[in-house]
């Protein structure tokens, strides 16, 4: 005695398994929806104070709605996890970016030079106060 896979040629089967998909799929589909929690990934790119402000107060409140939520931090994002962050706003490029010098001596070297600040201080608009 043949079983009924067995006794059920191609065409048959291929319309048996399409119509049970039909019917198990959406409520599957529907279980799986139900039970998704949403997230959010955060990209965290400078490390000022005026960039701090966006990716934690969407980590935060998105949080608070119950959504899983990552913030990748960028190599000049990493400032934000310190303790204490040098809280200055600035409009002159990314003042994270120290620029050390490769030769020279030690003194020199170990000089932080703010080259986006020293290079456009003196460019209308790039001031940290506008005129009054």
């Amino acid at each position: 005695m043949s079983t009924t896979a067995e006794s059920m040629n191609a065409t048959q089967m291929d319309e048996w398994l399409s119509k049970k998909l039909d019917e198990l799929l959406p409520t599957k589909l529907q279980k799986i929806e139900a039970a998704r929690t949403p997230s959010m990934a955060i990209i965290a790119t400078k490390g000022t104070l005026d960039w701090a402000y966006p990716p934690f107060i969407l980590a935060s409140t998105a949080s608070a709605l119950g959504w899983d939520t990552t913030i990748f931090f960028t190599f000049y994002g990493l400032l934000l996890l310190k303790k204490e962050i040098p809280c200055e706003v600035s409009p002159l490029g990314n003042p994270a970016m120290p620029m050390k010098m490769p030769f020279g001596p030690k003194w020199f070297q170990n000089y932080s030079w703010p080259m986006p600040n020293l290079l456009m201080a003196g460019v209308p608009g790039f001031e940290k106060v506008p005129p009054a």
